[in-house]
């Protein structure tokens, strides 16, 4: 009844060979070629030339500057952390001024004076013939055997330096978000840990990178770790969110300030002017017609910039949601035939307000960027006017759109500055889509366009089924000529050790059976297809990702993972957590492919009405397995830990006492299809006496 799977090199094999090779029919500039001035490797020279510890002794101290800031209290913080887990030492953390004991090195975290001294020497990120201020970049450097220091050009790129030595030198790695040295973490112990003599600048392609909600589903920060360092997960995804790309229009023209005493700056709805309650970004666009409401967002804007003067940029985008103007003179900025209940049309209006805020900018901050999301009336590209220079486009790519041809249709525009806005919410799924190629294909996209500058992702990840989806990505917003297998075999070894095969053969499976969906479900492109990966959310539609077939598949090779970890104490405690939650998307794709076959299934007689019953009663079963399943394991540690599904509707309703709607609505079709039949076939008492028979069970 279902599609199988003939090893690794079928299904999923095609789809590698489109997303990692530049083939197919749409051929790209691949990520080494693109115009970038990529960092050269580390110059690394004399080896154990820098001591971090013997023995389980320290051998040196961190220090942070006088003044220290936010994220380098953080960076500080983070390195000792998990050097002192590494090595077993306690590295001593001291302000700078302090004297640190006699015979200890010094680790110099951010602009201490000694820091600052030794020029970093850092060139502008270069995309061909544009240039941006290198506000990633960092230095690793030792200027001698007791000096060590980890300096960015701002204090989060010195956080981003802590992460990147960390990984490199003592071999960290952080796969599922939690505390420090928890589960989700990979430290390998080294109670004598040196570092070679090294020159190390470094610094991401992608400019803006930002994954939000990545520590939604995961355990609780103990109060320690919330007291000392507050990181969440994010800073280690090395994650610098530099362009911003949010609604900000109720921001710049605070309903506070304006309100009251201008409400002409509010939008014309049913012939009166609508004043929201409250200062949200909801139900509610300004009048951009107003040329006194430009006037103030620029203000605004100028504001932002001489309070932070190495911003790169400031957004400028549309509220999230509706409330439109209707006004004569906003609808005249419309592109002609514009659709009022659609918003076909209505970016042209928001693209020549934008230009005219960009206009007054431009007069004092003309190297700036003024970014803004391509979402909800701004989706599609205007089509009477075109983007000032200053403004860059953010692609949003949630639901029922091809990623590749949004980006086409905005690159056509041919704007300076370009983003990409995914969405990879599993807050909505039991079972997320596992697109972990897909996403690297849609960067190596963006990437080859030379346009690429900001990488958003909203990515509420079950981290135990689709966590190395938001790690490739980060991986690759940094560096894009990297290989993906590459990093999921690194992923895999680490962190399961001896079950790694059995994994990657479980994870292969999962994203095998989303390339199948996507083949059938994707919207064509040159390129590719692509679909959102929102779709499908909060219904029982969701598990088309994955057949009965293929869920098979996946439980053996989980199965398998499990015999090759049992003398493994900790993989084991992991696996576990992957088998739970796997489990609860198991029962849910059998339902759901249940339903199809039942949905399927024609009636032509008795037979057919027995076989239609039983079907009905499965479904039943599946139901009431599925309710148990959920308060049982799901609702309980360690599942619940890594699987809160805050926002689902779906997930609430799945209960013992009801039958999910999908299921009502088949069923009571199919009964309805079994009784005319049976009116036909037998006499209405003989069919009566039928159903009454079939109710004893």
């Amino acid at each position: 009844m279902f599609p199988t799977l003939a090893g690794r090199g079928i299904v999923l094999g095609l789809a590698l060979a489109s997303a990692l090779c530049a083939g197919g029919a749409a051929d790209v500039t691949p990520p080494d070629r693109v115009d970038f001035n990529y960092p050269a490797p580390p110059k690394e020279g004399k080896p154990g030339f820098f001591t971090i510890s013997e023995d389980g002794k320290p051998r040196c101290v961190i220090v942070q500057p006088r003044r220290v800031t936010y994220d380098e209290r953080r960076a500080a913080g983070m390195l000792k952390t998990y050097l002192d887990f590494a090595t077993g030492a306690a590295i001593p953390l001291l302000a700078e001024g302090r004297t640190p004991p006699a015979g200890m090195a010094v680790i110099h975290v951010g602009d201490t004076e000694a820091a600052a001294a030794i020029p970093l020497n850092l060139p502008e990120v270069r995309y061909g013939k544009t240039t941006l201020r290198n506000v990633n970049g960092f230095l690793v450097f030792t200027p001698d055997e007791n000096t060590l220091v980890i300096r960015g050009d701002q204090p989060a790129a010195t956080l981003m330096g802590v992460v990147s030595f960390l990984r490199r030198y003592a071999g960290v790695r952080r796969y599922w978000p939690g505390d420090p040295g928890g589960l989700g973490d990979v430290i390998p112990q080294a109670p004598t840990l040196k570092v070679p003599q090294v020159e190390w600048r470094d610094w991401p392609f992608i400019i803006s990178r930002v994954m939000s909600g990545v520590d939604a589903n995961a355990p609780e920060p103990s109060a320690e770790h919330q007291r000392l360092f507050k990181w969440g997960f994010a800073p280690y995804l090395r994650m610098n969110y530099t362009i911003p790309s949010n609604e900000s229009y109720y921001r710049l023209m605070p309903l506070q300030e304006y309100g009251k005493t201008h409400p002409e700056y509010f939008p014309l709805i049913n012939g009166k002017r609508f004043v929201p309650a409250e200062n949200t970004g909801g139900a509610w666009q300004p009048c951009v017609s107003n040329p006194d409401v430009a006037a103030i967002m620029a203000k605004a804007i100028l504001a932002q910039f001489k309070a932070n003067p190495d911003a790169l940029a400031v957004n400028l985008a549309v509220n999230d949601g509706f409330g439109d103007c209707t006004c004569d003179a906003c609808r005249a900025m419309d592109a002609p035939g514009a659709n009022v209940a659609t918003r076909d049309g209505f970016c042209d209006r928001y693209m020549k307000f934008s230009n005219r805020v960009c206009e007054i900018v431009a007069k004092e901050q003309p190297d700036k960027i003024i970014s803004f999301l391509s979402y909800g009336p701004m989706a599609q590209p205007p089509r009477t006017t075109r983007p000032h220079p200053m403004l860059m486009p953010s692609i949003t790519s949630g639901g029922t759109a091809n990623a590749f041809a949004r980006w086409d249709s905005w690159l056509e525009l041919d704007p300076a500055h370009m983003g990409l806005y995914l969405y990879h919410d599993d807050y909505w799924f039991l079972l997320p889509k596992m697109d972990v190629h897909q996403s690297a294909k849609r960067i190596r996209y963006m990437v080859s366009s030379g346009r690429a500058r900001g990488f958003y992702q909203e990515f509420v990840g079950l981290w135990p089924l689709d966590g190395m989806v938001g790690y490739v990505e980060a991986e690759l917003a940094w560096d894009p000529r990297q290989d993906v297998d590459a990093i999921l075999q690194e992923y895999y070894r680490k962190f399961y050790g001896p079950a790694a095969a059995a994994m990657d053969r479980f994870y292969q499976v999962l994203e095998a059976g989303y390339e199948r969906w996507l083949a059938e479900e994707g919207i064509p492109h040159p390129f590719g297809k692509d679909i959102g990966s929102l779709t499908d959310r909060k219904c029982l539609a969701q598990f088309k990702v994955l057949n009965p077939a293929e869920s098979d598949l996946a439980l053996a090779a989980l199965k398998e993972a499990i015999v090759a970890a049992r003398e493994d104490a900790l993989v084991s405690q992991r696996l576990d957590i992957v088998q739970r939650i796997f489990g609860f998307a198991d029962i849910g794709l059998r339902q759901y492919w249940g339903l199809r076959g039942l949905e399927a299934r024609t009636v032509a007689g008795p037979a057919e009405a027995e076989t239609a019953l039983a079907d009905v009663r499965r479904l039943v079963a599946f139901g009431r397995q599925f309710s148990a399943y959920k308060n049982d394991v799901m609702q309980k540690p360690p599942a619940s830990l890594y699987a809160k599904h805050g926002r689902d509707e779906f997930y609430e309703g799945i209960s013992a006492e009801a039958v999910l709607p999908e299921v009502s609505a088949v069923v009571s079709r199919k009964f309805a299809e079994v009784s005319a039949v049976l009116r036909k076939q037998l006499d209405p008492a003989r069919a009566g006496a039928w159903w009454a028979d079939r109710r004893k069970d």
